[in-house]
């Protein structure tokens, strides 16, 4: 499981400053004050409990996932498999990653970001057993590919998918596979993914998810002041 995330986003810089209430012997002063988004939330699941459903803490989008042996699996072959965290108190900038194990040229799995209620709109990573790895934006079910790579996979592969901002990244056992920037899915989930052919294997375990705090709320401060 990823450790907890350590609070190093510096706080805004004060603005605003300006003079009120001038008299003779006093000034007041009043500005918009520094914000500090928080350290944010981590989320982790080693799926290491009982064969059956993920549980309470995952909501299914599409497809079913099941444990078994202490990984996830896929509940039915040809069928393409989404679920995201049931409860995220975290932001739309977020990431989460999932170890890999693939074998078949088609089927594929990996993490996904600013997943939706519905499960239509999302950025996913297809980390998949043909070595033609891609980085999708989901919007209203539709597919678009905006990267990919051909490092063939391994097992035991970690992959992460960052949004953060505009900045959609993936990287591999911490190297950067692809980065570019877009801004058509906001808000959401992180969650996992998986798609199997028959007679073929997805296997995802050691899921890890994190997201800087909430939105910063400006505070006004008025302050009197003898001259």
């Amino acid at each position: 499981p990823a450790p907890p995330p350590r609070h190093v986003t510096r706080p805004s810089v004060p603005t605003g400053l300006r003079a009120t209430g001038l008299r003779a012997r006093s000034v007041g002063l009043s500005w918009t004050g520094s914000t500090d988004p928080g350290p944010g939330v981590t989320v982790s699941d080693t799926f290491n409990r009982a064969n059956g459903g993920l549980g309470s803490a995952w909501t299914g989008t599409s497809g079913t996932f099941q444990i078994v042996n202490q990984h996830v699996e896929l509940g039915a072959a040809d069928t393409l498999t989404v679920a995201r965290l049931a409860t995220w108190g975290g932001t739309g900038d977020q990431w989460a990653e999932v170890t890999v194990n693939v074998t078949g040229a088609a089927s594929g799995g990996g993490p996904v970001v600013r997943v939706n209620a519905g499960g239509d709109n999302l950025y996913l990573v297809d980390y998949n057993g043909r070595a033609d790895h891609k980085l999708y934006r989901v919007l209203g079910g539709t597919f678009v590919a905006l990267g990919g790579w051909t490092t063939p996979a391994s097992p035991g592969d970690v992959v992460r998918l960052e949004a953060i901002g505009t900045t959609i990244r993936v990287l591999v056992n911490g190297v950067q596979k692809v980065a570019v920037s877009n801004a058509e899915v906001s808000g959401g989930t992180p969650g996992i993914y998986a798609y199997v052919a028959a007679g073929q294997t997805v296997q995802l375990d050691t899921f890890a998810a994190s997201s800087a705090g909430g939105g910063p709320v400006p505070v006004f401060r008025e302050i009197p002041g003898d001259l």
